[in-house]
């Protein structure tokens, strides 16, 4: 963690504007239409933790890698009900390096 509370924010830009995430809407094709229209910040769809872990399909087709550097900064929504579950998932998801963070909604 940052010691001061901003640089966080800033190392992504500081984003001004933040495309909030949307059920089965916020996909890469979305996120890139909103950035050349100005969005500085944007969240991909809810990935469940665990299909993020068990299914290989799942994140090859849904997890965000660093293939795409116009998809920057992002942030990955990751929800579930089970702890141990969602810090697996949250380390798949950091390990293909497609995003800045990850939002953990329990």
């Amino acid at each position: 963690m940052a010691r001061e509370p901003w640089a966080w924010w800033r190392s992504l830009g500081s984003p001004a504007t933040v495309c909030a995430p949307m059920v089965d809407q916020s996909e890469r094709a979305f996120r890139l239409l909103v950035r050349r229209h100005g969005c500085d910040l944007c969240y991909t769809p809810m990935l469940h933790a665990d299909l993020v872990v068990r299914d290989a399909a799942y994140r090859r087709d849904h997890v965000p890698d660093d293939a795409c550097a116009e998809d920057r900064p992002l942030i990955a929504q990751l929800g579930g009900g089970d702890p141990a579950t969602l810090a697996a998932a949250a380390r798949e998801i950091a390990a293909r390096g497609g995003c800045d963070a990850i939002d953990v909604n329990m």
